[in-house]
């Protein structure tokens, strides 16, 4: 029974409640001994986990605002062209896209370093709007019509469509760079 209670909760743990401990009874067998363990090192990898998530928040943060910063100057610099200035605009249309794929990467930092506090908002997604927003950004970031085809019809599938989003950004976006 007791080696039941730990398997349950391991599976639990596994399954992503990271909150979960193995039962102790208090009779320091062996059993109880592998609980103490194993709680000890579910602690560990707990502070571990938030650390980094307060790193990756933070780091985040600090990069936000020069992000915007960069794109806002070339976009004001590309606006101040005279014409004919075809090259110079071509090598800031470069400059800016960069820095908008760099402010994605610092919301994405953001995204997953709140995924371990935030409660996901798991719920019938539509996946056809959600790819169909993550080509809009990925064309916006990387040219129009970079993508080519269009998106099939498809069924509602269940998960939280902030991160569903993301990871079809980041996979449409890999496909057009690889």
């Amino acid at each position: 029974q007791r080696l039941d209670a730990i398997n349950r909760t391991s599976g639990e743990i596994m399954a992503g409640d990271l909150t979960r401990r193995v039962p102790r009874t208090g009779s320091g067998d062996e059993f109880d001994t592998l609980a103490e363990n194993l709680n000890r090192m579910l602690d560990r990898i707990e502070r571990l986990m938030k650390g980094l998530r307060e790193v990756t928040d933070s780091v985040a943060h600090d990069l936000r605002a020069p992000i915007r910063h960069i794109a806002g100057f070339v976009d004001l610099a590309e606006r101040e062209l005279p014409a004919g200035s075809d090259g110079a605009r071509g090598r800031l249309d470069v400059i800016l896209g960069a820095a908008r794929r760099m402010g994605a990467l610092v919301d994405d930092l953001l995204s997953l370093s709140r995924v371990g506090r935030a409660t996901l908002q798991i719920r019938d997604a539509p996946l056809d709007s959600i790819v169909g927003e993550a080509r809009a950004e990925v064309e916006r970031d990387l040219g129009p019509r970079v993508i080519r085809g269009e998106i099939p019809r498809l069924p509602p599938v269940r998960g939280d469509p902030a991160l569903l989003r993301v990871v079809f950004i980041n996979l449409l976006g890999n496909a057009v760079k690889y």
